[in-house]
């Protein structure tokens, strides 16, 4: 299923995907676990662009991809869930 287009086309949704998946890739899914307050601030930083960008693409039409996604990066992570309803 292809998404549907964001009003502005530097943010397409598969551009929006891709930045995603980028992210997924770079963050420090235990961040939360730091004893470190400068990789606990970094790492919840990095969350929340990451949910700003899982809002985009929901709003754009792409929920069940981005949900696919998150689901592929936090397999066997059970204290991670879907941050957008």
């Amino acid at each position: 299923m292809k998404l549907k287009k964001l009003m502005t086309e530097e943010n397409s949704s598969d551009e929006l995907m891709k930045d995603l998946e980028k992210q997924f890739k770079k963050h420090d899914w235990f961040y939360g676990f730091s004893d470190d307050k400068r990789y606990y601030d970094s790492g919840k930083q990095e969350w929340e662009e990451i949910k700003k960008t899982l809002q985009k693409i929901h709003d754009a039409g792409g929920a069940k991809e981005a949900r696919k996604l998150f689901d592929k990066y936090t397999k066997g992570m059970q204290y991670m869930h879907y941050p957008i309803k």
